[in-house]
């Protein structure tokens, strides 16, 4: 690791509902030096955990049961307006998220699935840098 990495000891939350992907992104966080503060497999949990844990940004899927990320990240925002969230999903670009946020959410917070380890880096990159 190197020591342009802001974003390193950072805590996440990884909130996916497949239990492999979320494993998947947990060993690309901890190889860019984040530390997993938990896992939620639905936008319901996440919102527990995230009051439980308070990480310093959520990785959060769209597409999910119980609750989806839209729901949850506005559900976030109203009470926790400075909470970050980088968003991942395999829903083709994040044009079709802005139609529906409260506030435009910047291109290189949206990853698309696969994540690989230069997509992730990207967005931390944006998500860090002041």
């Amino acid at each position: 690791m190197t020591p342009t990495m802001p974003w390193q000891g950072k805590s996440v939350l990884i909130v996916d509902d497949a239990p492999l992907v979320r494993m998947q992104i947990q060993e690309l966080c901890v190889e860019q030096g984040l530390r997993v503060a938990g896992q939620a497999s639905n936008g319901l949990e996440a919102l527990e955990s995230y009051e439980l844990l308070h990480p310093d940004f959520i990785l959060l899927d769209i597409l999910m049961g119980e609750m989806d990320g839209m729901e949850c990240y506005i559900r976030l925002q109203k009470k926790h307006p400075d909470c970050a969230v980088i968003f991942v999903s395999a829903l083709p670009h994040a044009a079709l998220l802005n139609q529906q946020l409260p506030k435009p959410l910047s291109e290189g917070l949206f990853i698309r699935k696969p994540i690989t380890a230069e997509l992730l880096q990207q967005a931390l990159q944006i998500l860090f840098t002041v």
